[in-house]
């Protein structure tokens, strides 16, 4: 049973904006038309060079009402996580939330979470995100319910890195959720430099781990777009480099909760690191010569021996363990070869597929 509207807190919505101006109407326009009876939005320009700072100052004066208050910040671009601290500073209300400034939610996102919140007395509420290019949705990992006590724990021993689904028991998102203010706070003031990649790893659990309860919704209220001008979204030459900034930074943080949130850390990182070597070899260009450089500077960076030291000792797919393990004792050549030999397969596996679904639609047509 949902709880009366005029019995629900006051949220404060907070939206980064950086070079969205193409969807930033339907993000606002998403927002503002709620299902719930009052909100604060926070519109962060994280310093666009389009249109996107004087679309937030014409959305506030236009949508602006007694049951919708609107901010508008202005600030040198510094990255998402910044922009949303400094919403959070000026945010009002005992709750927020987030949307990016190139995606939109469901009328009955606020409505729904903060009903989770008050009915379950939680302290976060969680859900899941639909893909807008694909309409493919995603859902935490973890069953529809409140979490405290002992399911709370055992909520924390997997909210970063569930083993069988290989990605965190709670999406790994500030977005498509609803933060206790206070909880939210505490932990993205941690943050004291930018992080240009796995920025949401830094404070999105922090919360949640502190968090006396929290509820998990399997629906999806959020709409993520893959918008092609985002700064997160676009293909990057340093992409490693960056990934370890952020790790080094990480796993000093998820260190000081406790082991087993060092764990699951590792193990998220050491994913990134298959995949990325992955992604590298099929998509360069270089030289063997100098791709072979490559996979030597990695294999040497320090951080990465201690991620991957500890993360293959846990519950990481046999596939990635072998794979990493070939890659940091094997000669050059040899994971070259195993490399091609491997994507081959894949290769050839997909096209078997192809052709058996066209044999058989052949047959049942």
């Amino acid at each position: 049973m949902k709880s009366k509207l005029l019995d629900l807190p006051l949220i404060s919505i907070i939206i980064p904006v950086y070079n969205c101006e193409e969807y930033l109407k339907d993000c606002i326009s998403s927002v503002v038309h709620q299902d719930y009876p009052e909100l604060e939005i926070i519109l962060v320009n994280d310093g666009s060079t389009d249109n996107s700072g004087k679309l937030c100052d014409k959305f506030a004066e236009e949508y602006a009402d007694s049951r919708r208050s609107i901010k508008v910040i202005h600030k040198k671009n510094g990255g998402a996580c910044f922009a949303r601290r400094d919403g959070v500073l000026l945010a009002k209300a005992d709750y927020v939330a987030f949307v990016d400034g190139d995606d939109y939610i469901d009328s009955d996102f606020c409505l729904n979470l903060m009903n989770d919140i008050i009915e379950n007395e939680a302290d976060v509420a969680t859900s899941g995100f639909v893909y807008t290019s694909s309409g493919t949705g995603y859902m935490d990992s973890v069953q529809e319910g409140l979490y405290t006590g002992e399911k709370k724990e055992y909520l924390n021993s997997i909210v970063i890195y569930e083993p069988e689904s290989e990605m965190g028991g709670i999406i790994m998102s500030v977005c498509m959720k609803v933060y206790k203010k206070e909880l939210f706070l505490d932990s993205i003031k941690k943050i004291d430099i930018r992080l240009e990649q796995f920025e949401d790893l830094a404070y999105c659990y922090g919360p949640i781990i502190e968090a006396h309860s929290v509820y998990v919704e399997n629906v999806a209220y959020y709409h993520y777009r893959n918008n092609p001008n985002s700064v997160t979204r676009k293909r990057k030459n340093d992409r490693f480099q960056k990934a370890q900034q952020s790790f080094l930074f990480e796993r000093q943080l998820y260190s000081g909760y406790g082991k087993k949130y060092l764990d699951q850390f590792d193990c998220v990182a050491m994913r990134f690191y298959y995949f990325y070597l992955w992604d590298e070899f099929k998509n360069s260009k270089l030289p063997i010569k100098e791709l072979f450089t490559n996979w030597k500077n990695i294999r040497n960076d320090s951080l990465f021996i201690d991620i991957t030291e500890n993360a293959m000792n846990k519950k990481i797919k046999t596939k990635q363990v072998r794979f990493i393990r070939y890659f940091i004792t094997g000669n050059d050549l040899y994971f070259w070869l195993y490399f091609n030999i491997i994507n081959m397969l894949y290769i050839l596996n997909a096209k078997i597929k192809t052709l058996i679904r066209k044999i058989v639609s052949f047959f049942l047509c």
